[in-house]
Order: C-alpha cells, then structure tokens, then sequence
C-alpha cells in the first residue's frame, strides 16, 4: 500500500541524513591526516601527469582509454601502465636508514615486471607506458611526498636540476 503522503514518509530518512552530514562538516576538532599510511598505503593511485624533462609534454590525457594507476603495501607496488600490469618489491627509507612508508620519504624499487604490452595500446597510453617502464624499474630511487593538493609525487632521485617526477592523484582504497 502506497502512503497517501509519500513527502511526509521520507522526511524523517532526509533530515536524519542532512543532520549527518552537517555533523561531518562542522567539526573543527579534527585536524588533517599525516602523510603516511593513511594517505598512501591501501589507496589507487591515477598518474596525471609524467615530467621527464622541463620542456617536454607530461600531462596524461583524459582520452585514453586506461589511466596508469599505482597501489602501494608495506613492501609491494602494484599496478598498470595504461598498456600492461606491473608488480614490484619496493624498500621505504629516510636518512638511508630502513623505515616503513610511515617515516620514510624515499622509496626503492627492488624488483619491478612488466607484462606484455596490450596488442591494442595505442598513441598517448604507449607514451605513458614508455616513459613509467623506464622511470618505475629495478635499482630505481624516489623521493616521496604528498603536496597540498593531495597529490602523491614521486620524483627520480637523480643529480639533475629537475629529475624527472610522477604525480599522482588518489582514487580512494
């Protein structure tokens, strides 16, 4: 049987979820997360961007059709290219003492492989997949942080002026 007041049946659902939210949006109490763990770990990460020189094209389109994205464990990295999956062992450190990703700001990649380029990868994805193959490999080292526009750059620990770098944007856990 249908409520003659259907309006009236839902009101008590609608205010319970306004009275939520506003509860969430008032507190000043709470003070924003550390980079680490929280912002880091258990996430997907999309790559927007890959700077390899300061001259040369970085920004990875919105067209293509699957954005290079990265995952990162305790000691694992995981993802794809946008042409092919990888997986790797990585070592969090700071001050080249071992840390875990919570104190560490430098990563090395121990072990990186690739699969197979994707037999349909094409123009821009095979740009990206190119230039993450040749950054994210074996015996490679990354300074890590989280800037304030919540993106995750990892940039190339190198003696160049401007190390090439990825930025990242998180796509939640």
């Amino acid at each position: 049987m249908m409520s003659r007041f259907p309006r009236l049946a839902a009101a008590p659902i609608a205010a319970t979820c306004a009275a939520a939210l506003l509860a969430g949006c008032g507190s000043s109490d709470e003070e924003p997360k550390a980079p680490g763990d929280e912002q880091i770990l258990d996430k997907q990460w999309q790559v927007v961007s890959i700077n390899t020189t300061p001259d040369a094209a970085s920004t990875i389109p919105e067209s293509i059709p699957q954005a290079p994205t990265l995952s990162f464990g305790e000691s694992t990295m995981v993802g794809t290219t946008g042409c092919a999956q990888m997986v790797g062992k990585v070592i969090y450190s700071a001050d080249d003492e071992r840390q875990n990703i919570r104190e560490g700001n430098r990563l090395h990649f121990d072990e990186v492989e690739f699969d197979e380029t994707a037999e349909d990868c094409h123009g821009a994805s095979v740009w990206a997949d190119n230039l993450l193959r040749n950054l994210i490999s074996a015996d490679h080292d990354f300074h890590y942080t989280v800037n304030s526009n919540n993106q995750l750059v990892l940039e190339l620990v190198t003696d160049e002026v401007d190390s090439p770098s990825i930025k990242l944007v998180s796509l939640g856990g």
